[in-house]
């Protein structure tokens, strides 16, 4: 007898219909590039952690790396693709490194700890959009918002919402 693991989610159909990605995307949509985006948001937001609790500059990381503020300011906002070796780098420079890559589900939310989502205002998106995302933000009862939005701000039109 072989022994299977839990379902595989690969597309929003793999999701319970009422899943808050389930919701926001089409049938059979592919979620690679949400966990891609996941892994580097996840692993980025970890290696700017550490640089700013070592208390180092960009520029004190760059020259300890042998490289300039611009490439650690691309690679941190990802406009540069970061390689694992760079992450370890970056790490090596303000003094951590690795302990442990957890994963989980795709899909999966963690309510064993509060979190928050900042939201700002930006020109551009529709009120479709930002009304959205506050109702994705109402859906889920792990997400604090934090700032000067709520649920029944008004939104102009031609501005929207940014979730980060």
């Amino acid at each position: 007898m072989i022994k299977r693991g839990p379902r595989i989610v690969r597309t929003s159909s793999d999701l319970d219909p009422g899943h808050w990605i389930a919701r926001q995307l089409p049938p059979e949509t592919s979620l690679r590039g949400y966990c891609e985006d996941r892994a580097v948001s996840s692993l980025t937001r970890s290696v700017l952690d550490a640089i700013d609790n070592s208390g180092l500059s960009r520029s004190e990381v760059a020259e300890a790396l042998g490289t300039t503020k611009s490439y650690i300011s691309q690679v941190l906002n990802g406009a540069t693709n970061m390689t694992l070796k760079t992450l370890g780098a970056l790490l090596w420079a303000s003094g951590q490194q690795v302990a442990e890559l957890r994963t989980e589900a795709i899909g999966a939310v963690a309510f064993a700890r509060p979190q928050s989502i900042n939201v700002y205002a930006y020109t551009g998106a529709t009120e479709d959009f930002a009304a959205r995302v506050m109702a994705t933000i109402d859906d889920q009862p792990h997400i604090a918002l934090s700032g000067r939005w709520n649920a029944s701000t008004n939104v102009q039109p031609g501005s929207g919402l940014f979730a980060s």
